[in-house]
């Protein structure tokens, strides 16, 4: 009988290669041996998966996500504090942004444990961005509320509730502010409210979307939620309607939005949107109703379920997570551009 402690760590690091990402995380625990070659660094990372959807946990000690792809639920150990008692407000690269009952605000990667905290919630003030390191949130002065932001090109790009898209630059002497345009078209559902989401396409285009959503329709009305897509021509600073999102699909909600292909990733539906209900005073005003979470198909302009997930709590509002199992070493970079972009925006999202 093979005595799995006994595999070379060369033999180990190739069974790591082929691991999928949740048994990555959880072959640490076989033994001493696979957790020390789990810490080292010369395999490669496991092979990147579709977006995770986080659910309400069942206690306060973990973390519930639903794996698209796998059609299963995971229920995985979270430190302190206890993320019962957290609200998610954002998420990018496998990161999620949580401020607890105290103002409290830390960046979590739920599958490593990993933590890290941040400038407290009480120093945001409108629109706001920090540095590594930094006690307080600095802030900049506009006088609109933001509904997104997304780090592009270079640059930092945020909308607002008036359909201005403005761009920023910051460095360490000044930030440099611009007006892409205010030329978007205004669309008014009667009934409905709507929330705009920017997004980086496959091909690095910069595209925008309207979000309609009913809220006092039935969940299951495939009208209830109408999207609408546009594309920036960065040349003539116009907003192109986007019919079709061919090969590629959105992931949108309280995170990062996202732009993935349905190549890569087969097991998700094309030319469709998955969303998830991101207002944060609804939820938390209907704890136990039925939440819009689905998928809207741009082809037929109609909603459906996401197979297999079931009914959940809807507190803390649910969102999409990308697995994350790489060390804090390898994430440096990454996290200085999530601090300094989509925690910029982070005080809208709250209020």
């Amino acid at each position: 009988m093979v005595n799995w402690s006994e595999l070379t760590v060369e033999l180990l690091g190739m069974i790591y290669d082929e691991l999928s990402i949740f048994d990555y995380i959880r072959s640490k625990a076989i033994c001493k041996q696979w957790n020390s070659v789990y810490k080292l660094e010369h395999h490669r990372p496991p092979k990147p998966e579709a977006p995770w959807l986080m659910l309400p946990g069942d206690n306060n000690s973990t973390a519930k996500f639903f794996s698209i792809v796998e059609k299963k639920i995971y229920n995985i150990p979270c430190p302190e504090p206890m993320i019962r008692t957290r609200i998610y407000i954002g998420s990018c690269h496998g990161w999620l942004t949580t401020v607890d009952s105290l103002c409290n605000m830390y960046l979590l990667n739920p599958l490593t444990g990993a933590q890290i905290p941040l400038p407290c919630v009480t120093t945001l003030q409108n629109l706001a961005f920090a540095r590594a390191g930094n006690k307080a949130w600095t802030s900049i002065s506009s006088p609109y509320c933001y509904t997104d932001i997304i780090h592009h090109n270079a640059r930092f790009y945020t909308i607002n509730y008036q359909r201005i898209v403005e761009a920023w630059e910051l460095d360490e002497l000044a930030i440099r502010h611009s007006i892409i345009n205010s030329d978007l078209p205004s669309h008014i559902f009667l009934g409905c409210i709507c929330t705009y989401y920017l997004v980086e396409s496959l091909n690095n285009n910069l595209m925008l979307v309207y979000k309609f959503q009913n809220e006092w329709s039935p969940t299951d009305n495939p009208k209830n939620i109408i999207c609408m897509v546009f594309s920036l021509d960065e040349h003539a600073l116009k907003w192109i309607r986007v019919k079709s999102l061919h090969e590629q699909t959105l992931f949108l909600g309280k995170n990062q939005s996202m732009c993935l292909s349905t190549i890569d990733f087969p097991e998700l539906k094309q030319n469709c949107i998955y969303y998830t209900d991101d207002m944060l005073e609804l939820c938390g005003s209907y704890k136990y109703t039925k939440r819009h979470i689905g998928i809207f198909y741009l082809e037929d302009e109609m909603i459906g379920p996401i197979d297999h997930l079931g009914h959940h709590l809807n507190w803390p509002p649910s969102l999409w997570l990308t697995p994350n199992s790489r060390r804090l070493s390898h994430t440096v970079g990454t996290l200085h551009d999530y601090w300094r972009g989509d925690l910029c925006g982070v005080t809208q999202r709250l209020s």
